[in-house]
């Protein structure tokens, strides 16, 4: 069975990209139905941030970055349990030693846009631990994935810049279409490599039914509708001897861990962009304060960087998400 979520990260905010993330396992021998992979892994894995026998964390994204100015670095368990599965992909884990964010971006599938705050030398990874830990980590979540019959097929990222995210609204006139859209180009992707595919993904507000949707990124498939309701949403989807099995479920990252680990992987995507960004323009104002992005802040931020916009002919669009 190959078993994966979709998940994002920056839907929200008002600067910086949106993220998409995909994470598809493959299950050998196939069980009856989707198993729990937090209980076939929990040798190595645990569900929440904190855990006596510090096994790696998979869990929403939301739970598991830390605060700024806190003990530990905020990004820690998320650099770790992406770094970590990544890392347990191979037997060959050499990379952990010298990685930076291009690596990791490069793993992923993110090319990074090329508005000037994006380029830029490396950072150093990991930003909160060190590299023989994580090639611990890796080495222990390898041999309890092989135990269990589990591999990591697929873990990708798409991310968005401010520029094609705002086009791709303004052609659209929605930007959860944009959403959706996003998400259904890495459903492609990991339908082509798994003809046999059960994906999970997270239900957008409160909508039961995504027909329209479906129809439209896949006009050529045969659509089963197997429930909408308040509580799940499910669908079968076949186009020659593919499959693909769509199950929508409210909360899906606490519940699905493929859906939690692209989650991760997502949010961990666009915190990387935006220390580039943040470091970018702090190279230009070095007492000009970060910002995540977020509306109430991103307004603050932009009212302190105006000057600097306007001298150097920075265009705002290119800054600023349509809403």
């Amino acid at each position: 069975m190959h078993y994966g979520g979709i998940d994002e990260a920056g839907y929200g905010p008002m600067l910086g990209p949106l993220c998409v993330g995909n994470a598809v396992f493959h299950i050998d021998p196939t069980p009856t139905e989707r198993p729990c992979l937090w209980t076939l892994l929990n040798r190595a894995i645990s569900h929440a941030g904190r855990d006596r026998a510090r096994r790696i964390a998979i869990d929403d994204s939301k739970k598991l970055k830390g605060a700024r100015g806190g003990i530990a670095h905020p990004l820690m368990q998320l650099e770790r349990g992406v770094l970590a599965m990544l890392g347990a992909t191979h037997e060959d884990r050499s990379w952990l030693e010298s990685c930076t964010d291009l690596v990791l971006l490069r793993k992923l599938g993110v090319i990074l846009p090329d508005e000037p705050w994006f380029v830029g030398e490396p950072i150093q990874l990991p930003l909160g631990t060190d590299a023989r830990s994580l090639r611990l980590d890796a080495k222990v979540l390898r041999s309890t994935m092989v135990d269990a019959g589990v591999q990591l097929s697929r873990l990708q990222v798409q991310a968005l810049s401010v520029t094609h995210y705002n086009n791709r609204v303004e052609a659209s006139g929605s930007k959860s279409w944009v959403n959706f859209e996003t998400a259904a180009g890495l459903i492609d992707a990991a339908w082509a490599q798994a003809p046999s595919l059960h994906l999970v993904m997270d239900r957008h507000g409160g909508r039961t039914s995504y027909q329209r949707e479906l129809r439209t990124s896949w006009p050529d498939a045969v659509i089963d509708i197997r429930g909408e309701s308040e509580d799940r949403s499910d669908y079968l989807l076949r186009h020659g001897n593919a499959s693909l099995h769509l199950h929508v479920r409210a909360k899906a990252d606490a519940n699905h861990l493929p859906v939690a680990l692209a989650s991760m992987a997502a949010k961990l995507v666009r915190e990387l962009m935006m220390l580039r960004l943040n470091r970018f323009f702090q190279g230009l104002m070095p007492d000009l304060e970060p910002t995540a992005g977020y509306v109430k802040d991103g307004r603050r931020w932009l009212q302190d960087v105006r000057p600097l916009l306007e001298a150097q002919g920075f265009d705002k669009q290119t800054l600023v998400r349509c809403r």
